[in-house]
């Protein structure tokens, strides 16, 4: 398989990127090269399609996308040329179904399983579907997780709260540029350590890894929430609380594990999102106050005062700034 790319950045692939002629080969080859070697057919009548975005990096590989009906298999013979990693596997819109190890399994949206590299196995999407794909090594599993083989292909149901902070975590990582070693080794860390408390969520592994990887997917899930719902004038550490199964206290020593306060991350993230907006001319016929109670501020003078005290500029200057810049270019 491909290497990461230099800067350990996003690979996008879009149904453009696809061969005309042979759009589900393409894709297949592309799969192969960059996250799974696999075999298979569309199923189709229509032409094939396929929007990926992958990472690479070093001992870690993910992949969100969505995908036309298809069938992919992975033969003894192309096992034999593979490693020993495992890849949890989610289903994220449509019907998916899988087989290995004589095992055959239904996933809904939201289910997940467990796939083994080394064996022979194959997955079937019938109609047009979204999944996402973690694949990690197996030695960053099998110390943590007795009996991992048995736990091949068997149905991680989508109530399974550490699955949501997986996916909450792995979309996070990937809005990060992630060039800093240091940082793009704890990414892969924490991952490692979320995917073992999914195959294996006993009191002893939350306890081993509660100040890494459970934390960041605690706190990167939260955060995905708050960003959804900044829009909200009475959002609060109580209604993030009671949403993910916390106390308040534990959401607020959450974000002072970063230095910083849930009231302050939430108002940061307003003024961020508002400034943004002020210097996009899609926003020009809005004025300022709009804008300000679209994310989440009760009166006009609160947010130029909190805006100011920020930025250092008032939110007129930023616009005006904006202006200029629209117009020149």
């Amino acid at each position: 398989m491909d290497g990461p790319p230099d800067d350990f950045g996003m690979l996008t692939i879009t149904e453009r990127a696809l061969h005309p002629g042979a759009r589900f080969d393409t894709w297949r080859k592309m799969l192969s090269r960059k996250l799974l070697e696999v075999g298979g057919e569309s199923l189709g009548n229509e032409p094939y399609w396929a929007n990926a975005k992958l990472r690479i990096l070093p001992g870690l590989r993910t992949g969100t996308g969505s995908f036309a009906a298809s069938r992919f298999v992975r033969t003894k013979q192309i096992v034999a040329a593979s490693d020993d990693d495992f890849v949890l596997v989610v289903n994220l819109k449509g019907k998916f179904s899988a087989m290995q190890r004589g095992r055959e399994l239904e996933l809904d949206e939201g289910d997940a399983y467990l796939m083994a590299c080394s064996e022979p196995g194959s997955f079937i999407r019938r109609t047009d579907g979204e999944l996402s794909c973690v694949r990690v090594p197996a030695r960053a599993l099998a110390s943590r997780v007795p009996g991992l083989y048995d736990r091949v292909a068997h149905r991680i149901p989508r109530q399974c709260e550490i699955l949501n902070l997986v996916l909450a975590y792995i979309r996070t990582t990937d809005q990060l540029s992630l060039s800093d070693p240091q940082l793009r080794g704890t990414a892969v860390s924490h991952v490692y350590d979320l995917v073992t408390l999914a195959l294996n969520p006993t009191r002893e592994n939350a306890h081993e890894i509660e100040d890494a990887g459970l934390r960041s997917g605690r706190l990167s899930a939260i955060k995905a929430y708050v960003d959804r719902n900044l829009c909200r004038h009475s959002l609060s550490v109580r209604d993030v609380s009671d949403r993910h199964g916390l106390s308040s206290r534990q959401v607020q020593r959450l974000f002072e594990s970063e230095g910083q306060t849930f009231s302050r991350y939430v108002l940061y993230r307003r003024l961020d999102k508002i400034r943004r907006a002020l210097m996009d001319a899609r926003f020009r016929k809005k004025n300022i106050g709009e804008l300000a109670l679209e994310h989440g501020f009760g009166d006009l003078s609160t947010f130029t005062r909190a805006f100011r005290a920020h930025f250092g500029e008032s939110p007129r200057d930023v616009r005006n700034r904006g202006f200029v810049a629209t117009q020149d270019g």
